[in-house]
C-alpha cells in the first residue's frame, strides 16, 4: 500500500463514525468505531433506533456515518428477536 493511500485511509476514518450492530449474549449490542460492543437490545431494530439518534448527532457535527447490521441467521426473525 502506498503511503498516500495510508494517509487517505487515516483521514477518512477520522471523519466517519462507524456503528456495527452485533449479536451479544443477551440479544444485540452496538460497537462504535470498532470498540467493545456495549448496550443490550432485544432486537436489531431496537439497537438501530439507538444508533439512529447517535448518527443524527454525528451528521449535525459534519461527520460521515457508516452503519452495519448483521443479517439474520437461518430461522431467526428478520428483526433479530424471537421468531
Amino acid at each position: 500500500m502506498r503511503s498516500s493511500t495510508r494517509v487517505a485511509i487515516r483521514v477518512w476514518s477520522a471523519y466517519v463514525q462507524t456503528y456495527n450492530i452485533v449479536r451479544s449474549a443477551d440479544g444485540w449490542a452496538i460497537s462504535q468505531n470498532k470498540a467493545t460492543p456495549e448496550g443490550t437490545y432485544a432486537t436489531k431494530e431496537g439497537a438501530f433506533e439507538a444508533v439512529y439518534l447517535a448518527a443524527s448527532n454525528d451528521i449535525k457535527k459534519g461527520l460521515g456515518v457508516a452503519i452495519t447490521i448483521e443479517p439474520p441467521h437461518a430461522g431467526e426473525s428478520v428483526i433479530g428477536g424471537e421468531p
